[in-house]
């Protein structure tokens, strides 16, 4: 379980003190002893510190597991190329290789600065 309020009692992080105060004097009244002086003591935490609650708060928007992104190898970009394509696509100038990636449908006619989402590799595994 979370060591902040906030995640391990399902709190708003926006909620001001009052709306702490109600939320908590509701999970009070349904709580044994033991969970009443942890949900007391989260209350005096909440509302009686306002750094700490502030600091709490924005603590509610940060994924402390870090993100892990590996990105694709040339051969997983190229997938459905044949490989002695590949093979020559990975060999060749940029300017050759945007050509040959215009001519293969996987990228835009026209260069316009930005490159579409739908022909990023990194992400096409992750769209739903």
């Amino acid at each position: 379980m979370s060591d902040n309020p906030f995640d391990a009692l399902g709190l708003d992080p926006l909620a001001s003190p009052d709306q702490i105060t109600e939320r908590l004097r509701e999970l009070i009244e349904e709580a044994s002893d033991p969970e009443r002086a942890r949900l007391r003591a989260a209350w005096e935490d909440l509302t009686r510190h306002p750094t700490r609650r502030v600091e709490l708060a924005l603590a509610t928007f940060v994924d402390l597991e870090p993100l892990t992104v590996s990105a694709p190898g040339p051969r997983a970009a190229l997938a459905g190329v044949s490989e002695r394509e590949g093979a020559r696509l990975l060999a060749a100038p940029v300017s050759d290789l945007f050509a040959s990636l215009t001519r293969l449908g996987l990228a835009p006619s026209e260069p316009t600065g930005y490159v579409s989402l739908a022909l990023d590799p990194i992400l096409k595994d992750h769209r739903s």
